[in-house]
């Protein structure tokens, strides 16, 4: 005959209520841990999106457009201030601001990417308002007659000949403004939220100044 030792009623209680939290705690943790990791990105769209930013990346760092791009945008940072006494100056910023949007404007790989297309639009309407700025300088010499000499490499020029060699200069720097612009416009056009409208603002205004800068005298105070 076998004698059965009666446990302690709390011994029970402890032993289920020790088993019943162990087993809650389990449960509460595997739900905790299945939660965190609903929550966390998929594989599969960090992977998605890494390759196109480093492609961007790639892309642009091939034929160094946003490192001209950055030149460009700090030369407009630093424009000087275009007067009489400082024509040539003007002139010679002028030009190179326009070798930096000329190259800029021969690449068309660029363009895929759409932070560096955003870009452009903004610094296009940036060097078109220093062109105009030095415009109204030059107009300013004309109807203040200014006399001051413009070298030439070295030579004088004849005091008839410095209105025309100034002009000449700026033309030749803004109509390259223009054929920049015009070339951007053909490579852009066809590509994803293309502003039309902004663009052809500064087409436009491109164009005008080009005639403007042509033929000073008889000029519209309105055309440019």
């Amino acid at each position: 005959m076998r004698i059965f030792k009666r446990l302690p009623r709390s011994t029970f209680y402890t032993d289920r209520t020790i088993w019943f939290s162990s087993s809650k705690g389990q449960d509460a943790g595997s739900k905790k841990e299945e939660k965190c990791t609903r929550d966390e990105p998929s594989v599969e769209q960090s992977e998605f999106n890494t390759p196109t930013i480093n492609e961007d990346a790639r892309m642009i760092s091939q034929c160094g457009c946003s490192y001209l791009a950055m030149e460009a945008r700090n030369l407009v940072y630093k424009a000087p201030a275009f007067s009489l006494q400082t024509k040539e100056l003007g002139l010679d910023y002028l030009a190179q601001l326009m070798d930096l949007l000329e190259e800029i404007s021969l690449c068309e790989k660029c363009s895929n990417v759409k932070v560096y297309r955003a870009f452009l639009q903004p610094l296009c309407h940036s060097i078109l308002g220093l062109c105009r700025l030095f415009y109204r300088s030059l107009r300013e010499m004309y109807n203040e007659m200014d006399m001051q000499p413009v070298s030439l490499k070295g030579k004088e020029a004849v005091v008839d000949e410095r209105s025309m060699i100034l002009c000449q200069k700026a033309y030749h720097q803004i109509e390259r403004l223009h054929n920049s612009v015009r070339r951007l416009v053909e490579t852009l056009k066809d590509k994803p939220v293309f502003d039309e409208d902004a663009w052809k603002l500064i087409d436009s205004g491109a164009y005008r100044l080009v005639v403007c800068t042509a033929s000073l005298s008889g000029f519209d105070s309105d055309l440019c």
